[in-house]
This record gives C-alpha cells, structure tokens and sequence, in this order.
C-alpha cells in the first residue's frame, strides 16, 4: 500500500520558505530541520521572489538611493 502524500498548510509553506529567503540558514539545513525535501522549499521560494525582484526594479527607477531587500533576481 502506498503512502499516502503529506499536504503541507500555506502557513508553514510560507515560514519555510521566508527563512529560505532571509537565508537564516541554508537550505540544506532548513531542509533537515523542517523535514522537507530541498526541491520543495526552492519551489516555494519561487513564487515570492518574482514579485519582490519586479518591486525592487521599480523602487530603484523610483528612489535610486534604495538598497532593498537583498535577493537575487
């Protein structure tokens, strides 16, 4: 019999990946942490830096002196 697939709340999806991205630690360490798969926390990260990449071309058209979040886009 199959296991059956573990169904994850946007709650958590959303920490994992914020701590992804502030890069607390690294993804291999939150990926034993959490008990997750590595492909999983890069496939949540995903979603949120494409609108932050895009936020950060505009604010520095906008204010040129911002420094911003530091992701890379």
């Amino acid at each position: 019999m199959s296991k059956k697939r573990t169904q994850y709340s946007s709650e958590f999806k959303a920490k994992v990946a914020l701590a992804a991205i502030r890069r607390d630690e690294t993804i291999p360490q939150l990926a034993a942490r959490y008990g997750i798969h590595l492909t999983q926390i890069n496939s949540w990260t995903g979603p949120l830096i494409l609108p932050m990449c895009r936020w950060r071309k505009a604010l520095a058209i906008w204010l040129p002196s911002w420094t911003g979040i530091p992701v890379k886009c």
